[in-house]
C-alpha cells in the first residue's frame, strides 16, 4: 500500500461524511432530539414540583434560553424557570456539562 493512501482515504471520506451531514442536516436534528429530551425531562420535573408554569410557557421559555448564544454576555432567566432548572440539575447523580451550541 502505498504510504499516501490512508490519509488520502482519511480525508475523502472526512469530506464526504461532513457533505452528507449538511444534507442531512444532522446538526439541526442532534439539537432537536437534544431539545425534546430536555423538555420531556422539564415537564416531568414539572408535574413533581410546585412551580408557577404550565406546560407551554415551560416549552417557549426553554427554547428560548437554548437558542441563546453560548457567547452571551447577559441571559434572561424567568426566576420558575431558574428554579426547574437547579432542582433538576441537583438530582442528577453526574451532570452532563456540555451545552448544545450554535453552529
Amino acid at each position: 500500500m502505498a504510504p499516501g493512501t490512508f490519509a488520502f482515504a482519511h480525508q475523502i471520506t472526512f469530506q464526504l461524511m461532513r457533505f452528507a451531514n449538511i444534507l442531512a442536516g444532522e446538526p439541526n436534528g442532534v439539537m432537536a432530539v437534544r431539545e425534546a429530551k430536555i423538555i420531556a425531562m422539564l415537564e416531568s420535573q414539572l408535574e413533581e414540583n410546585y412551580v408557577h408554569l404550565d406546560k407551554t410557557q415551560l416549552r417557549f421559555e426553554l427554547r428560548e434560553f437554548l437558542s441563546i448564544p453560548c457567547n452571551a454576555g447577559v441571559v434572561h432567566v424567568s426566576l420558575p424557570l431558574l428554579a426547574l432548572l437547579a432542582h433538576s440539575s441537583a438530582s442528577l447523580v453526574e451532570p452532563d456539562p456540555i451545552r448544545p451550541r450554535n453552529s
